[in-house]
Order: C-alpha cells, then structure tokens, then sequence
C-alpha cells in the first residue's frame, strides 16, 4: 500500500484513489530506477513520473 501523509490526504482527498492505484507497482528497485533518472541523469521528477505512469498505463 502506498505511504502518504495523512495530512496531504485530507487537503487533497481527490488524490487517494490515485494514490492508491499505485500498490503494487513501484517496488524498492522500481524506486531506485526513478531516482536514479532524477538524480544522476538529470531528469526532471515530472517527467520521470509521468513516463512511469503512462508505462504502467495509469494515464494516457
């Protein structure tokens, strides 16, 4: 199950459902390949993450 700050969810309740759309799909190596793109690669967080979900065919 997804981790998120119990106080991010009751100011965007909207985001829950999203959020948890995400369990099971990023796992500790699933993570680390993402950070490494941001980090060491230079690309942006917004592009990593959208990549990511478009792979995962969460969004188009």
């Amino acid at each position: 199950v997804p981790i998120v700050n119990q106080d991010i969810l009751e100011k965007y309740p909207e985001i829950e459902e999203v959020v948890n759309k995400l369990a099971g799909k990023i796992d500790e190596k699933t993570m680390t390949k993402l950070n490494y793109k941001v980090d060491e690669l230079g690309e942006s967080p917004e592009t990593v993450a959208h990549d990511f979900l478009v792979e995962q065919k969460l969004i188009k």
